[in-house]
């Protein structure tokens, strides 16, 4: 354990952010070490013989003087540079790119140029991504120049890039950007981003073993009383509302209810969004208006679980609310809303994911897809016919498909050119969609 690593470590056990998950980056390694004492090494080397492989020079105002020593003075410049190089540029872009991030079940420890730092999984407001873009790219290659010359083959692809890299945006405003010298950035995030929904209220099977073990759900086993949760609740530490409005949720039932409706008005964001989370299992119709209240929280991940809960509930209100959430500005709540408005299966519901057929997040776009499968509505026809040109591979195959399931014989023309699409779940899709539509005629 290098002493970067046994740093962070050891402010993880003084913090208790519990066990380790994972570390992304490393500290110098002994190869890069090694590479570097060699070029030191070298260029001292290269530096020392130049001059003394050349006994006979002299410094001289004989204008033929640079000429006559071009060789020598390129050489040297050479080493110089090799020097430089050694001494100053390679530590230099390799200290100031490195960090290190070690995640653990309670929050992450990283380490980049101002040293090692704590994070909590509830301090954090906002996980960013890397940019994902899908590009079109054309191959071009002539396979027997000898036999058919001027032939060349043409191939098409779609090759999907990711751009910028994982950032956290803290709760106060503070903004840390991981690197992209770290391994699979994007894998960084992801995992970032999974533990701290898990923080949030989606504990896996092992979480949620270690949490029964806690004292408050000893003590409702023991009683069957909420009330150790409701003392809970009025705790000074965010994180220990959290853990109850968690178990509050687990527990379910009807007694449930009015503190979670408390505590989707708690000052701390995250335990708004554990309470909206729980209200996705349990309820009893009381939380539709504050459920939709919370659809304006400043918290994006309040609105994502409010949006979830809202979709699942089945209730003709939350229609225009989940419509005017496709407008937000956080694609996951976007997609959310469109899924719920999808599982509602209302025929209002089309216009709002029609125009969902739009958005710049392609995400978004194919869950507007896949739900309008659901409704079977003809007026969607058009709008879907248009999408079988957008430009992310994914979104067709979803359209392709939705179109077969409507059933609607005016998409079989455009489904037909969908054949020589270049993606091949495209179609495949198509294919299929075009043998649902023959078998409905």
């Amino acid at each position: 354990m290098d002493d970067n690593t046994q740093n962070g470590a050891q402010l993880a056990e003084k913090y208790k952010l519990g066990e380790p998950i994972k570390v992304y980056g490393t500290n110098p390694t002994p190869s890069f070490i090694v590479c570097f004492a060699l070029l030191l090494l070298l260029g001292g080397i290269f530096a020392w013989l130049v001059p003394n492989t050349s006994p006979s020079f002299h410094f001289s105002s004989n204008p033929d003087f640079v000429y006559s020593n071009l060789e020598f003075l390129l050489l040297t410049g050479i080493a110089l540079a090799w020097l430089l190089i050694a001494l100053v540029v390679l530590p230099v872009v390799f200290l100031s790119r490195h960090v290190t991030v070690s995640l653990y079940t309670g929050g992450l420890v990283y380490q980049q140029r101002r040293g090692v730092q704590v994070v909590g999984w509830e301090q954090i407001a906002e996980v960013e991504h890397p940019r994902r873009e899908e590009k079109r790219v054309t191959h071009l290659t002539q396979p027997s120049p000898e036999f058919l010359p001027g032939y060349f083959e043409e191939k098409r692809e779609y090759v999907t890039k990711e751009t910028g890299s994982c950032a956290l945006r803290l709760k106060d405003g503070e903004r840390i950007e991981f690197d992209s010298l770290i391994d699979d950035h994007f894998g960084l995030s992801w995992a970032i981003e999974r533990q701290r929904t898990q923080f949030r209220g989606t504990p896996p099977r092992a979480h949620r073993k270690q949490k029964k073990a806690t004292k408050a759900n000893d003590a409702i086993r023991e009683a069957q009383s909420i009330e150790p949760l409701l003392v809970a609740l009025q705790d000074v530490e965010s994180g220990v509302r959290v853990q109850a409005v968690q178990d509050l949720g687990t527990l379910g039932g009807a007694q449930a209810i009015d503190p979670l409706l408390t505590a989707l008005h708690d000052p701390a964001s995250a335990v708004r969004e554990a309470a909206a989370y729980a209200f996705i299992g349990i309820g009893d119709g009381r939380e539709i208006e504050p459920l939709l209240a919370a659809l304006q929280d400043p918290d994006s991940l309040v609105r994502y679980n409010a949006a979830i809960a809202l979709g699942v509930k089945k209730d003709r209100r939350v229609i225009e609310p989940l419509a005017a959430a496709l407008r937000d500005p956080e694609s996951s709540v976007r997609v959310q809303a469109a899924g719920g408005l999808g599982y509602l299966g209302d025929k209002r519901a089309v216009e709002p994911l029609l125009a969902a057929l739009q958005d710049s997040e392609w995400d978004v776009r194919e869950i507007a897809a896949m739900y309008l499968s659901d409704i079977k509505d003809a007026r969607a026809v058009e709008p879907l016919l248009a999408a079988l040109q957008d430009p992310v591979s994914t979104v067709r195959r979803q359209v392709a498909e939705t179109l077969g399931s409507i059933g609607e014989q005016q998409a079989v023309e455009s489904l037909v050119v969908a054949l020589g699409d270049p993606d091949s779940t495209v179609r495949k899709a198509a294919r299929e969609a075009l043998s649902r539509l023959q078998s409905t005629r």
